[in-house]
């Protein structure tokens, strides 16, 4: 950077700041911190995009992957509540204990018919309804086996009942959690692929917001060298001027083609240094006119 700084500094000196001498100080001071400020809007716009790019996948998880999770844990949880409850309806001898393991295995089934309905509301994506649909499938299966198994628990056939709990009904238990299971794999997997695209975008940003800080600083001193090389030469060559005028010498030619303050500066120290030979001369004159 110090290098290339040199360079731009010789350069600017022997190539003049011709693009600088017609406009005003001014402009050129709120030239420079304007494209400045630019450049930070740029950055800041970037940021700001990529911050909402991070918490849009962020609110995906927390309010759609998180919840759906949930929700399909909750179904494979009922789903073991109903297993526990006809087990024990199998094992109880008191119908009273019976009828409550009954009324588990209801509220468990309504629960599961809910939370397949809020599933079936928010699932969109093709590969999400196709898992969703075999889970549904299963449990369409899984159902009339459950009423049979509960009719036959309560026809005491006890026997028959455990036949059945362990030979298809336990089959399509089996797939019917399996497939729910799915459900929760699946949107685990979303939820791991938006975090890791929330990283991504993370580093992005942090890596373009690196990049245009150090864009901006470079522009800035860039901006800056040439900018005060195009006020200070020439106010150094003023300086330089008043010096030798202020030292008697009056026949120096002072030229400028530049129309901000500097080049104002010197055309009025041109008409001050023709003054100041009119005034030379016309002395003279007189002191020679006096001594004739």
């Amino acid at each position: 950077i110090a290098s290339a700084i040199k360079t731009i500094y010789r350069t600017n000196t022997l190539k003049g700041d011709s693009m600088f001498k017609n406009m005003k100080i001014g402009t050129r001071l709120g030239m420079g911190f304007g494209l400045v400020l630019v450049l930070l809007i740029i950055m800041s716009i970037i940021t700001i995009i990529q911050t909402r790019s991070i918490s849009t996948k962020l609110g995906t998880v927390v309010k759609d992957r998180f919840p759906k999770t949930v929700i399909a844990n909750n179904i494979t949880d009922d789903i073991n509540v109903v297993a526990r409850a006809l087990r024990n309806m199998i094992l109880l001898t008191d119908s009273l204990k019976a009828t409550d393991e009954h009324q588990r295995i209801l509220n468990a089934q309504n629960n599961i018919d809910d939370n397949f309905g809020k599933l079936s509301e928010s699932v969109t994506s093709v590969e999400g309804k196709k898992i969703l649909e075999d889970a549904l499938n299963s449990k369409q299966a899984y159902i009339p086996l459950q009423n049979d198994l509960i009719r036959l628990i309560n026809q005491k056939k006890r026997d028959s009942a455990l036949a059945l709990m362990f030979g298809e009904f336990r089959e399509i238990q089996n797939k019917y959690i399996d497939n729910t299971k799915k459900i929760v794999n699946f949107q685990e997997d979303l939820t791991n692929k938006d975090g890791e695209a929330g990283i991504s975008s993370a580093r992005t940003a942090e890596i373009i917001i690196y990049l245009l800080s150090c864009i901006i600083f470079i522009f800035s001193i860039i901006a800056a060298i040439f900018i005060t090389v195009s006020i200070t030469r020439p106010i150094s060559k003023c300086i330089n001027t008043a010096e030798k005028v202020a030292a008697g010498n009056t026949d120096i030619v002072i030229e400028s083609d530049s129309k901000d303050e500097t080049g104002q500066l010197l055309d009025a120290l041109s008409k001050m240094v023709d003054s100041i030979r009119k005034l030379v001369a016309d002395s003279n004159m007189l002191s020679k006119a006096a001594v004739e």
